[in-house]
């Protein structure tokens, strides 16, 4: 399925307005537009995909155009998709990404930890990621022991930062 670039223009406009970082993924055949590291619209040839508060659901899919998302032969709540016909006007597109936008952001921003060791039994504490950063942690109880990150850390992730937290800096560290 061919993705419809005018629809992908209109949403772009809309969404970049108020949101600064906004990454497009190709996936589902067209358009995927992140906010806060979470799927909020997508763009295909016929439809757009809109993510919504699941509570409102029901009462969604009694509007003009709107149809459960099925994408994979399974109905997905919190989902919906939106035939292109009906997205005509400004204010029709803008009541759509308003039901979007306002549920990722009452959704709090998730950072994925791990942590990170090699065959070298070389290792970080916490590693976290978030808005495609990597934040590498080791925590020490003294603050006077030298710590740094491992070479191959640096080498693979040379982006990544990386601190010590000692008690001299975990309450700054947690807030």
């Amino acid at each position: 399925m061919a993705d419809n670039e005018k629809l992908a223009d209109r949403v772009r406009q809309m969404i970049l307005l108020p949101n600064k970082n906004v990454p497009e993924k190709k996936m589902f055949g067209g358009f995927c537009f992140m906010v806060n590291e979470k799927m909020c619209v997508g763009v295909e040839q016929e439809r757009m995909m809109i993510r919504l508060d699941p509570s409102f659901y029901d009462e969604v899919l009694e509007k003009e155009g709107a149809k459960p998302m099925d994408f994979t032969g399974r109905i997905m709540k919190g989902y919906v998709f939106v035939d292109i016909d009906t997205l005509n006007t400004k204010k029709k597109l803008e009541s759509w990404m308003h039901l979007a936008l306002a549920y990722i952001k009452s959704r709090k921003s998730q950072k994925r930890k791990s942590f990170w060791r090699n065959y070298n039994q070389q290792e970080i504490d916490l590693i976290e990621i978030s808005n495609a950063k990597i934040n590498g942690y080791e925590f020490k109880y003294s603050p006077s022991k030298k710590v740094k990150a491992p070479v191959a850390f640096t080498t693979t992730y040379p982006a990544a930062s990386f601190e010590r937290i000692s008690k001299d800096n975990y309450f700054d560290w947690i807030t």
